[in-house]
């Protein structure tokens, strides 16, 4: 009677063992589909000084609740990276278009000979799905021109 009381707990906690390792094998490699963005997005202020905001207008489709951790990067068309913020966004679920803000920073310095920069942001969204997995979603903006602040 007792061999097989323990024969039953065994054989339960086995498949237990089997069926959360199948759905943890499972989120691990699913391709979630998290948030689908339109990517360049349109900037809606061509032109900004050193220190202002960078306006863009996000077309985006937010396919599941949750906050995400943006890293936004501002990068010149020579490729080097001026700029790195990081901040946490919400976004609400379904298709929106949203209107959105960068701050540039104040210490910009344009090449010698050159007034301008052109510069483009290049942001990434990270979601934790079920709590252990990480996606990431990438996009980045249209090009747009720093100018020196003249004060």
């Amino acid at each position: 009677m007792i061999g097989a009381i323990w024969e039953t707990v065994l054989s339960i906690c086995g498949v237990t063992l089997v069926a959360t390792s199948v759905i943890l094998f499972v989120v691990a490699i699913y391709p979630f589909d998290v948030l689908d963005v339109r990517s360049p997005l349109k900037v809606l202020t061509k032109t900004v000084e050193q220190g202002d905001c960078v306006f863009v207008l996000m077309d985006y489709d937010q396919k599941i609740e949750g906050p995400s951790t943006v890293t936004a990067q501002v990068v010149t068309s020579d490729g080097s990276i001026i700029s790195s913020q990081q901040l946490g966004l919400r976004l609400p679920a379904g298709k929106h278009d949203m209107k959105v803000g960068f701050t540039l920073p104040r210490n910009i310095t344009c090449p010698t000979g050159k007034n301008t920069l052109k510069a483009k942001l290049e942001i990434t969204s990270r979601y934790e799905v079920l709590g252990f997995r990480n996606v990431d979603v990438a996009y980045c903006t249209e090009e747009f021109t720093i100018v020196p602040r003249t004060y």
